[in-house]
């Protein structure tokens, strides 16, 4: 626990901790000086193998099982240690983030310029590169975004290398166009010339790069239009789809100024989909639609792009798992429609038909660690099922039902489900003040913990995006 607020005399802010005290060393009211270390993941985790795939007590961090459950102590039901930021059950150990000295970095907001050496040259040779950062930690930046395992970065003398290149007037930090002028444009053209003035390169890109490029430019348009919707959560999904198109296209396909110019792009628009796809409020979200639109635009205006079709992209989870999946969501939809109107009777039947969905979900259809979770995810969610099936009154299904959503919502965040988004749920009152969530298709809040007094009881803490896919059949 941190205070909230400043102690007025000492400046200070207090911090609550468990501490082991085997030799009773620590007694109450002694100074200590202490260092806190967590081993980071990337996505900004808690990185503890041990914690992979548990579940734990959000109000007792230490009571820690292997299956969905309740905390022993204060009865709240568990929730997965990947929602409270511990390692998620598909990450490992491989996954530690990357990382930079704080040095390497001069630090423009969320991004930072670093200085890379080019291998393979004869002299030292360095090009500066935008990357996205992540928090500090210590004597260290985590890289989000924009560097690679094992790349050199200049940690001394960054400044300086900056510095000469702004009075040679090459593009430098401060100067990206080269030959003065100021702000930290990248790919804007400098102060006086329009873009317009750079003539087109006489060669066409290949077929199938424009055709990429025109689906990364589509993907740009859908972002504008959830902008003018002020749709967040369908801004973050198009961000997340521009990655993806940006990653897609392939640059090895050209040659000389071409390549290099797209170099750039790829490296600009790839930070703005990598910071748009995780933006906290609208007002982030349009600022880097903005920024995003002055780097297609400027792309748009040297590279020779010809018509092309946005090309489809497949997910490597199989359109048929999702499908018999999502038959299972909507059974659970039912269980939480027929808890708000307190029959448990109702609750029931609809048990019995996601548990009938569940059992009709081919595991074959996914492979290696997917095959794994669903295992476990499926086992858990038939005993659930079964109990409440065979719940007496609506108050024990009720207790389960809180367990279910737990399970569901983890195995829709990993497997997706199809159509719209699902909308996650917390009542902070249910179960005496323990709490519990749940998954509603809309964001009209109905409770399934309560009674009719008490349906609007509860505040959407996630939106889980539906997925749109193409193929497959459980025919």
């Amino acid at each position: 626990f941190i205070d909230p607020i400043l102690t007025q005399t000492t400046r200070t802010v207090k911090v609550r901790v468990n501490a082991a005290n085997p030799k009773m060393k620590l007694k109450p009211g002694m100074f200590v000086r202490a260092v806190a270390k967590a081993m980071v993941a990337s996505g900004d985790k808690v990185m503890d193998a041990a914690l992979a795939g548990k579940w734990i007590c959000p109000m007792h961090p230490d009571v820690i099982q292997d299956s969905a459950g309740v905390c022993d102590i204060c009865k709240m039901p568990l929730v997965q240690t990947e929602s409270l930021g511990y390692l998620g059950v598909d990450t490992n150990l491989s996954q530690a983030p990357l990382v930079i000295p704080t040095s390497a970095a001069m630090v423009t907001g969320t991004r930072a310029i670093v200085y890379v050496q080019l291998p393979g040259k004869d002299k030292p040779t360095f090009e500066g590169r935008e990357i996205v950062l992540g928090p500090r930690a210590g004597d260290y930046y985590l890289v989000r975004h924009g560097l690679a395992e094992g790349e050199r970065v200049v940690i001394k003398g960054n400044f300086k290398i900056d510095a000469e290149l702004q009075i040679r007037a090459k593009p430098s930090m401060m100067t990206p166009e080269g030959g003065g002028g100021g702000g930290h444009q990248h790919g804007s053209p400098p102060a006086g010339k329009k873009d317009t003035d750079t003539p087109k390169m006489a060669m066409m890109l290949p077929v199938m790069v424009q055709t990429q490029l025109q689906a990364m430019l589509s993907a740009g348009q859908e972002i504008d239009g959830a902008i003018a919707l002020s749709d967040l959560e369908a801004i973050r999904s198009g961000f997340a789809d521009l990655q993806q198109k940006v990653e897609a296209v392939d640059g090895q396909k050209l040659q000389g100024h071409m390549k290099m110019l797209w170099k750039e792009y790829s490296m600009l628009l790839a930070n703005d989909a990598i910071e748009g796809a995780e933006a906290k409020d609208l007002k982030t979200a349009e600022r880097l639609a903005a920024m995003m639109n002055e780097h297609l635009a400027s792309m748009k205006s040297k590279l020779p792009l010809g018509n092309g079709n946005s090309p489809t992209t497949s997910s490597v989870i199989d359109p048929k798992f999702r499908q018999q999946l999502t038959k299972a969501a909507d059974a659970y939809l039912a269980i939480q429609q027929a808890l708000v109107a307190d029959d448990s009777s109702l609750a029931g039947d609809a048990a019995k038909n996601m548990a009938e969905a569940i059992t009709s979900v081919d595991m074959k259809l996914l492979q290696g660690d997917d095959h794994m979770a669903w295992m476990k995810t499926s086992g858990e969610l038939k005993n659930i099922l079964a109990r409440i099936i065979q719940a007496e009154g609506i108050e024990p299904a009720r207790k389960e039902f809180a367990l279910l959503s737990e399970e569901m919502s983890a195995a829709a965040k990993r497997f997706g489900i199809l159509g719209g988004p699902l909308y996650q749920f917390k009542c902070p009152m249910a179960f005496d003040g323990r709490g519990a969530t749940w998954l509603q298709a809309d964001q009209q809040t109905r409770n399934p913990y309560f009674e009719a007094a008490m349906l609007q009881c509860g505040d959407v803490i996630q939106v889980l995006p539906g997925v749109k896919e193409q193929g497959g059949s459980d025919e």
